[in-house]
C-alpha cells in the first residue's frame, strides 16, 4: 500500500524565513522615454483646461448680464484654488496607492468631465 504523506498544517519558522527571504516578482520599469511622454500629456492637459477657462472668460461674463471683468477674476480665482486644493489631496491620495492608477483615474475623470462641459446646453433650455 502506498503511504502518502500528509501535508503539516504548521509552518516552520524556517519556511517562513525562507518565504520573507525571496524577493516578490516586480513588474517590468517603463523605459525613461516612456514615462517622460506620459508625464507630458498630464501637463499638456492641466495647461489646456487652464487655457480654455481664461477663453471662455468672455463668454462667461456675459452670461452674468456683462460682469465687469474684476468680478470675473474671481472665476479664475476659485478655479485656481480649487485646482491647488485637490491637487494636494490627490497627491496623497497617489501616495498611498498605486501611482499609475491615481494617474489614468485622473486623466480618465478629466476627460469625463471635459466631455460634459462640452456636451451641456445653454442655461436658456434650463428656464
Amino acid at each position: 500500500m502506498n503511504k502518502m504523506k500528509r501535508p503539516s498544517l504548521v509552518i516552520s519558522t524556517a519556511e517562513v524565513d525562507a518565504a520573507a527571504a525571496r524577493p516578490a516578482p516586480r513588474a517590468p520599469a517603463a523605459s525613461p522615454a516612456t514615462v517622460l511622454a506620459i508625464v507630458c500629456v498630464g501637463i499638456c492637459l492641466a495647461n489646456l483646461d487652464l487655457f480654455i477657462v481664461n477663453v471662455a472668460l468672455p463668454n462667461i461674463g456675459r452670461d452674468f448680464r456683462d460682469a465687469p471683468l474684476e468680478d470675473m477674476s474671481w472665476v479664475l480665482n476659485g478655479y485656481a484654488i480649487a485646482y491647488a486644493a485637490l491637487l494636494v489631496f490627490f497627491g496623497r491620495v497617489a501616495e498611498r496607492y498605486r501611482r499609475n492608477m491615481s494617474f489614468l483615474l485622473g486623466v480618465g475623470l478629466f476627460t469625463l468631465s471635459s466631455a460634459a462641459c462640452a456636451a451641456a446646453d445653454s442655461k436658456e433650455n434650463y428656464k
